[in-house]
């Protein structure tokens, strides 16, 4: 497999369905208990077919790799004889090597279908050690890309989580990147690998809808969570979790009314 690494970029999964799946058909020779792959490779305008390009797909479980036949004119490529799994994934083309965050699951006797877009970012680090500390709110992301067309934007999750329908803000660093994004607004959409999700977690990329423009390198943050420092400073508290002989989860949430501000 080659090394993706080299020239690190994110590969956008585009889950929408093209018609040119159903348009040409696609044989596979029947092998019992593998799965298949089928799918097509844009430019990073997302229309423009690339040809030529390899699919490389490694295995989560045991790392074995497996490769599609090159691209062809239209941008179509299939994968067959692919063990059940699942799969992280990149493709090779004259453009570079793309290396994707995404995992794609395969089925036994199933075929998956996908359409990549092609898109360098290399000068966008996911990473947001360097946000600027903003008080009462705790940074949780960072902006990868802002698509105005579609007026969403690629977050990377660095940490924490951000909830369908929760407040978060969207804030430039003018200093570092020149950039005066500053905005409010409510999580109306979360999606991930195109699927909608009702929450994040760390480490993963995610699509949020946004309701102004954010730039690449802009910062996701949300309110600091209320009352569990007040908890753990109360009389006992921290001893008596401490004390306890299974651990427990406790998740700080907006309760009605007089409901209790944990849970287990």
């Amino acid at each position: 497999m080659r090394n993706f690494i080299k020239n690190r970029v994110i590969v956008y999964t585009i889950l929408t369905c093209v018609a040119l799946f159903f348009a040409q058909p696609v044989i596979y020779a029947k092998t019992a208990g593998k799965g298949n792959l089928t799918g097509f490779i844009y430019d990073q305008d997302k229309t423009t077919p690339v040809e030529g390009a390899v699919v490389m797909l490694k295995n989560l479980a045991n790392g074995a790799v497996f490769q599609s036949d090159k691209s062809d004119a239209v941008g179509a490529f299939m994968m067959a004889g692919i063990d059940q799994g699942m799969y992280i994934f990149g493709v090779s083309s004259s453009q570079g090597d793309f290396n994707s965050e995404e995992v794609i699951g395969i089925a036994e006797n199933e075929t998956a279908k996908l359409a990549v877009a092609l898109t360098p970012d290399a000068e966008v680090d996911p990473k947001a050690e360097d946000a600027p500390q903003i008080q009462g709110e705790k940074w949780v992301g960072k902006i990868i890309s802002y698509d105005e067309s579609t007026k969403t934007a690629r977050v990377y999750m660095n940490q924490n989580l951000l909830k369908q329908d929760e407040s978060f803000h969207i804030k430039g660093d003018k200093k570092k990147y020149n950039s005066e994004t500053d905005f409010w607004q409510k999580a109306k959409m979360i999606q991930e690998n195109g699927l909608a999700v009702k929450k994040t977690v760390a480490k993963h990329y995610y699509t949020l809808l946004l309701e102004k423009p954010a730039l690449a390198n802009d910062f996701l943050y949300i309110k600091k969570s209320k009352g569990l420092l007040l908890f753990f400073l109360s009389p006992l508290g921290l001893a008596a979790i401490l004390a306890g002989t299974t651990a427990i989860v406790i998740i700080v949430v907006n309760p009605p009314g007089d409901a209790s501000a944990f849970r287990r």
